[in-house]
């Protein structure tokens, strides 16, 4: 309604423009023009059936985990105690040491978008824009991906750029700190970001999220940016838009893993801890993720100016939309909040879309609702919500 309504108002004032593409407003660190296309809805639909499936994945999980629980430990609150204290340290320990032991990545433009700018060569090809050839040159003479060619540039310099001609990098989703920390190669109206200079500058400020950890000035861990931060600054890495590869697939895939076996594990123990955050979080690492694989397969690149390219951000918020509305069975609540999240009423109809979806999977999956299902577990007193057969008759 909040949608149809502001349709209604643009039209009447004229400044509607017959695209169904209209400004409102935006949470600052957005592109105004980040936001889907029409075809992006079959993607759409197809992400809320998957997070739709691993929202009832996610109850069946803490359901069973709690019924053990209750089988094995029963009432012994020193039992309770020390699985608590248990879980904590194992949550711990495990997130300390993974994000110590896995590698950190440059804080750059390249690696933000390509994740090949650390100064290795994939399959001993030159990375995206990466030097490929010229005389004298005793280095990699092939590209990395199919959609990179050598192009001479002079005699002694040739260079990996898209295939077809170099175009300027697409700032589309990027935030006006970021737009404004990249040193671009040109100032004109033309922004382009092609030389090694502007590709190799370290963002800092535009992207806080980004945890340093234990890295060297000018690194960061992907892994201790899901892992060793406090869920809001996850979500906000995840949903994190105009750097598409800023949580590689390796962080999105540990993060994903860690995320939802210790919030099963801990979805039941005698701590104050909430799920709807740790819920987003495992929602928006499968959309990113989602997001990701769609970049691969359609070949598109935040960097070749391509105004068709996929923004992994926007399925992150697709992603938890839909596993949130899989695991509580929550339509119009979850739409409004998420787009609260970002401000942009654009982006209603593909948001409401996978909450629809995840709520239809995830009720083929399953009976009932996370909160619902506990309540059986825990064998509450309910009143279902058909009356028995008896009812109504006689006297009674």
């Amino acid at each position: 309604s909040m949608y149809t309504t502001h349709l209604i108002d643009r039209l009447r004032s004229g400044e509607f423009n017959g695209r169904g593409e209209f400004q409102v407003t935006f949470e600052p660190g957005t592109g105004e023009d980040c936001d889907f296309y029409d075809l992006d809805f079959v993607f759409v639909v197809v992400l809320g059936a998957i997070c739709g499936a691993a929202g009832a994945l996610f109850n069946a999980s803490i359901v069973r985990l709690r019924r053990w629980r209750q089988r094995v430990l029963g009432g012994n609150v020193c039992a309770r105690a020390a699985q608590a204290a248990f879980v904590s340290l194992l949550t711990a320990g495990t997130c300390a040491a993974l994000s110590a032991a896995l590698p950190c990545v440059p804080r750059s433009v390249g690696q933000l978008e390509y994740a090949h700018f650390d100064g290795s060569n994939p399959g001993g090809c030159a990375p995206p824009y990466g030097q490929c050839g010229g005389d004298g040159w005793g280095g990699p003479t092939c590209c990395t991906g199919p959609d990179w060619t050598c192009k001479d540039k002079t005699q002694y310099y040739s260079q990996c750029t898209p295939s077809g001609s170099t175009t300027p990098l697409s700032d589309r989703c990027m935030s006006e700190a970021m737009r404004a920390e990249i040193r671009w190669d040109f100032n004109s109206s033309s922004l382009l970001c092609t030389s090694r200079s502007c590709l190799d500058a370290t963002l800092n400020t535009s992207v806080p999220m980004l945890f340093q950890g234990g890295c060297d000035d000018g690194k960061y861990s992907p892994y201790a940016t899901v892992l060793m931060q406090s869920a809001d600054n996850v979500v906000k890495a995840l949903f994190l838009r105009g750097a598409p590869q800023a949580v590689p697939f390796p962080a999105l895939a540990v993060g994903l893993l860690a995320w939802f076996v210790f919030t099963v594990l801990a979805a039941d123990l005698l701590l104050p801890v909430g799920l709807m955050l740790p819920m987003i979080v495992i929602g928006a690492a499968i959309g990113r993720s989602f997001g990701l694989a769609l970049l691969m397969i359609l070949k598109d690149h935040a960097l070749d100016g391509d105004t068709r390219a996929t923004e992994p951000g926007l399925y992150a918020l697709v992603g938890a939309t839909a596993l949130m509305a899989g695991s509580g069975r929550i339509r119009l609540f979850l739409t409004v909040v998420m787009l609260e999240v970002t401000g942009q009423l654009r982006l209603a109809p593909f948001v409401a879309a996978a909450a629809v979806v995840g709520v239809a999977v995830g009720g083929c999956l399953s009976p009932h609702g996370l909160y619902h299902a506990l309540i059986h577990a825990d064998h509450l007193p309910y009143l279902p919500f058909d009356r028995p057969a008896a009812a109504g008759k006689g006297g009674d």
